[in-house]
């Protein structure tokens, strides 16, 4: 069986267990703090715990797409070694890197016309890009080729469904996801949003509920429904810096799909950034999105 190296970025949740014993290369993101401009890197990024209290305490986060050249290189890296690269991106409807890493497999092909490498758009993020990484990676372990495992994730990778709810919607709107009035009416109601990916991988809000519980439930609700006629149901949980809201929605899953197998990750600081301290995802299969 010929070795595939699976890519993705720091988009991507990674697993505390990582991705079923495969290799998988995550590119990292450049990012701003306080204006101090560093690379999601594990080993210069600081613990996410000490991150997201950055935030909370008003640190000033941004973030930028994966780097061309970055991307150019570790594809190089790969048809150096004759090694065929799958690098499941995040979704092109949050960020651009998509598209830097297209540019990067043209100008490694460029230069290794016989490379093989296969760049997928996930559509996806944070917990169910990790969702869909860990189900190509399981498929690479049982003998896929890179062909086979990007066409798979290409023609399933709209059946991840995210449900995401955060305690406070500032961040979403320092990232221009939702208007400022909407924060604060949020913040004036105790409104938390229920939102999800579309089809596009864009963030849209779907439902309203009042409180925190409220909202768990919710997502309980939506994810159960879905969960419930599955064979071996699985379920991705992510939080930021909230583990016992992510410890309450993991109990309350088990209350309605109690067969369900449940995997609990952190989001980390690049979506973090956006989201916040207090953002927790579910990611979980079910049908195709259509909206």
């Amino acid at each position: 069986m010929q070795r595939v190296q699976l890519i993705t970025d720091s988009g991507c949740d990674v697993l505390g267990g990582g991705f079923g014993g495969i290799d998988v290369r995550v590119i990292p993101f450049p990012y701003s703090l306080d204006g101090s401009e560093r690379v999601d890197d594990p080993q210069y990024t600081p613990a996410l715990d000490t991150f997201y209290e950055a935030i909370r305490r008003g640190a000033r986060v941004t973030t930028s797409q994966v780097r061309v050249a970055d991307c150019a290189q570790v594809f190089r890296n790969c048809a150096n070694l004759n090694t065929p690269a799958v690098y499941i991106t995040l979704s092109s409807g949050l960020s651009g890197t998509f598209e830097a890493a297209l540019r990067a497999r043209e100008l490694v092909l460029a230069e290794r016309p016989g490379a093989e490498i296969y760049v997928v758009d996930s559509l996806s993020a944070a917990t169910g890009q990790a969702l869909l990484v860990s189900e190509v990676a399981r498929r690479l372990t049982d003998g896929c080729s890179a062909q086979q495992a990007a066409e798979w994730a290409e023609e399933n990778r709209l059946r991840v469904q995210h449900l995401l709810t955060v305690d406070s919607l500032e961040h979403l709107v320092r990232g221009g996801r939702i208007p400022p009035t909407a924060a604060v009416a949020g913040s004036i109601l105790d409104v938390k949003p229920i939102i999800t990916l579309s089809a596009e991988g864009r963030l849209i809000p779907i439902r309203k509920t009042r409180g925190r519980t409220r909202a768990l439930r919710a997502i309980t609700e939506l994810a159960g429904d879905a969960l419930a006629g599955q064979h071996e149901p699985r379920l991705y949980i992510g939080h930021a810096r909230c583990d016992g809201d992510a410890l309450l929605l993991q109990r309350f899953i088990a209350d309605v799909v109690s067969e369900c197998r449940v995997t609990r990750t952190r989001i980390g600081l690049i979506i973090g950034a956006h989201t916040g301290p207090s953002a927790i995802m579910a990611a979980y299969w079910g049908h195709h999105r259509m909206n």
